[in-house]
């Protein structure tokens, strides 16, 4: 399956929290988010893994936080909700976000482009 979010959405951070994506390995394991990156369900990680299918369900990976520095350029690409706080806000800074066939965001600033998946 192929999808595409436009800047529209990757724009606004109220569209990037409710927008979510989930991709299973078939075996009980999965990974899911909002495409802004930030957990907002309990069950939102990057690696859970099924121990003993379909119970058993162990959360490895829960998030990245991770910053991008080129020369004296830094930009921070992860996304958390602290109560009513956003930081750091990195929404906004993408363009579009893609499964083909796994999450991807293309982001970046004047100094320098990246692609996180």
């Amino acid at each position: 399956m192929r999808a595409v979010v436009g800047k529209d959405i990757c724009r606004d951070l109220g569209q990037t929290m409710v927008s979510e994506w989930l991709d299973t390995n078939g075996c009980g394991g999965f990974a899911s988010s909002t495409i802004a990156g930030m957990n907002t369900r309990r069950y939102h990680s990057l690696l859970i893994a099924s121990l003993d299918a379909p119970v058993g369900r162990v959360a490895y990976l829960s998030s990245i936080q991770e910053t991008a520095t080129v020369g004296s350029h830094s930009l921070e690409l992860g996304c958390n909700v602290y109560h009513d706080v956003v930081h750091p806000r990195a929404t906004g800074i993408s363009n579009t976000y893609r499964w083909n066939p796994i999450p991807f965001s293309p982001t970046g600033s004047k100094a320098f482009r990246s692609k996180s998946t």
